[in-house]
């Protein structure tokens, strides 16, 4: 391809930009390595900005360096600069800047290439990656730590296998997938947004709508729910929003399924949603509600 033609490419891009918000891409992000194979740390770009590499003649040696960089660099001075020595090109799609640069084996085709951070208080905050073997996946985990009892999730390659039993093991304190739950094969798929999904272990827990929320008693203990409901009955100190205009608001049957959720069990998940429980007081913003105690087990 030639310059000018690579210059229209690029200017193409950026026209794209302009009119429709680009995506944000995910690039390999090193300083100083050897190779594509030895950086394992990733960065999501800007949305005006795509993957690069540069390779470098320093007096130590060759260096290669992997960012993201403003499409227009891009478009202007970056793509097809190549000699002996030095290269620095750019290209557009997740960890596409593993193969810039003649690289042919920046990335083994073995397994997929996972998040793998190990445990985080986070689902989506991860910025490590590993190259799995053929027979693993990529695999985000959630669960509760027993000592905190705070929600962590783990990213990381696994076999499917366990993958899979540990999913199922957490689906039995509770109807549907757990927040983050994923077993893929797929490039960076470990990845989810449950950056609305909270915690309680005992007393009163509120769940505002459109979030997601765990409770859960100690080792030994299960819930034993008194009070339940979708709705609002308090003012705007729980759950602050500006559309507030019924106090005397709650679901019918709310009650009844969440009890059907939680009770007896040691950990349940909740989704305080209209489409979960229906609209008691269409305007008003609303909650779950749940007093629960932790009874030891007979």
């Amino acid at each position: 391809m030639t310059t000018s033609m690579r210059h229209l490419v690029w200017s193409s891009f950026l026209m794209s930009c302009l009119v429709n918000e680009c995506l944000s891409l995910v690039c390999l992000n090193c300083s100083s390595t050897l190779s594509p194979r030895d950086c394992t740390d990733v960065t999501t770009c800007a949305s005006n900005e795509v993957c690069f590499a540069d390779i470098l003649s320093t007096a130590d040696g060759i260096k290669h360096v992997y960012g993201c960089r403003s499409a227009m660099q891009c478009g202007v001075a970056i793509v097809g600069k190549r000699s002996n020595s030095n290269c620095s090109q750019c290209c557009q799609g997740d960890l596409c800047n593993a193969f810039l640069c003649g690289e042919t084996d920046g990335l083994t085709t073995s397994g997929p290439v996972c998040y793998s951070c190990g445990e985080r208080p986070n689902s989506d905050g991860c910025s490590k990656i590993r190259q799995c073997d053929r027979d693993q996946v990529c695999e985000l985990y959630p669960s509760i730590t027993s000592i905190s009892h705070r929600l962590v999730y783990s990213t990381d390659c696994q076999s499917r296998t366990i993958c899979e039993s540990r999913i199922k093991a957490t689906n039995s304190f509770h109807p549907g997938n757990v927040c983050g739950s994923i077993c893929c094969d797929t490039n960076l798929c470990n990845k989810a947004n449950c950056a609305n999904t909270t915690i309680t272990v005992s007393g009163d827990a509120i769940i505002c709508e459109g979030s997601s929320g765990y409770i859960q008693c100690p080792p030994g203990k299960k819930i034993a729910v008194s009070d339940a409901y979708y709705g609002r009955t308090n003012d705007g100190s729980v759950c602050p929003f500006s559309s507030i205009f019924d106090l005397n608001c709650r679901a019918a049957d709310s009650f009844t399924k969440i009890n059907n959720t939680c009770s007896n069990k040691q950990q349940c998940f909740l989704t305080a949603t209209n489409a979960m429980y229906g609209d008691p007081c269409s305007g008003t913003y609303k909650y779950i509600e749940v007093k629960f105690t932790c009874v030891v087990v007979v």
